[in-house]
């Protein structure tokens, strides 16, 4: 989860990607909505050009990254920490993640569950991470 240049090969919908350094990562992804949102193609499938950055790490067990962008012409910013605990036969992902959206995203949430629809993309896009780190 540290070396970021591996780690962004398995943040699913990754359009492309440049190396910065280490530690950052310039991304374009494509988020797809689904049906959750109204029936306008231009909100349906988002894609966002985002600066990736590893901002901690702590013992080896746990990450932090930083997620700074634009989405649907509005700044986002997402803080992500994902803590690894051994539990001897397994391990155990606990994550945490904050965002703030733009101000076109939230005007969104007159039509949308805003919380529902981060909730889903959010553990999809944690799930997958964390399986493609285990290959």
């Amino acid at each position: 989860m540290t070396d970021l240049p591996r780690a962004i090969t398995c943040i699913s919908n990754i359009i492309n990607y440049e190396v910065l350094s280490k530690d950052r990562v310039r991304a374009r992804f494509r988020v797809d909505l689904g049906n959750e949102v109204p029936p306008i193609a231009e909100l349906r499938r988002i894609t966002t050009d985002a600066i990736i950055e590893l901002i901690n790490q702590s013992g080896g067990n746990e990450v932090g990254y930083r997620v700074d962008g634009r989405a649907a012409g509005s700044a986002i910013s997402v803080s992500l920490t994902i803590k690894v605990n051994d539990l001897g036969n397994g391990s155990q992902v606990y994550w945490d993640a904050t965002a703030s959206l733009g101000r076109l995203l939230q005007m969104m949430s007159r039509f949308v569950n805003i919380d529902s629809l981060v909730k889903r993309i959010s553990e999809d896009t944690i799930h997958g991470f964390i399986e493609c780190l285990l290959k």
